[in-house]
């Protein structure tokens, strides 16, 4: 039993090293400041289809972002966004989405670039119009995405991403390019 406890602890305290020592590398290499903050804007693009309220929505339009976050560790990191994807049209119905976002972000850094991964919640307000009178609805819905980050200055960086959103019975598929400061 004692044995058996102590591989255990052994085990654990191996595996929790292991992010240390990853991080004491990669600060060694030059790496950006871990924990790191960071902040953009961007604009995109979105193609959104599906159904809402009873009304067929198949539309596309632009869209803009503002995001904040935080890196903990070289490769992975938490980011916090407001979207704002403006009117949506369909069969007679009119809808306007924007909403806040959090997201967990796993990246690879690797010299100038980093492509990454992001898994969150969406929390999305929608009004709109219809023939029958104005509505409006909100919910929340998991989004996901994935995209690349390109290393300009020391501390300025142009992000190209794929993201994939949810309102309701509505998805948007997304194409994102942002501007991001590293404080």
């Amino acid at each position: 039993m004692k044995t058996t406890t102590l591989l255990g602890l052994a085990l654990v305290g191996l595996l929790a090293s292991v992010p240390l020592a990853g991080n004491a590398q990669y600060q060694q290499r030059g790496g950006e400041r871990v924990p790191s903050f960071y902040g953009g804007i961007g604009g995109g693009y979105y193609d959104a289809d599906g159904d809402a309220d009873n009304f067929d929505i198949n539309d596309d339009n632009a869209a803009w972002r503002a995001y904040a976050g935080v890196t903990f560790i070289p490769w992975l990191g938490v980011e916090g966004f407001y979207a704002d994807f403006g009117d949506i049209g369909g069969s007679g119905a009119d809808i306007d989405v924007d909403g806040w976002g959090l997201a967990a972000v796993a990246q690879w850094p690797i010299g100038n670039f980093a492509p990454y991964l992001k898994l969150g919640n969406f929390w999305w307000d929608r009004d709109g119009s219809s023939p029958f009178g104005p509505g409006s609805d909100n919910g929340n819905d998991w989004f996901g995405g994935g995209g690349v980050r390109f290393n300009l200055a020391s501390n300025v960086d142009l992000r190209v991403e794929y993201a994939r959103f949810q309102f309701d019975d509505v998805d948007a598929d997304s194409g994102w390019i942002d501007v991001q400061f590293r404080f």
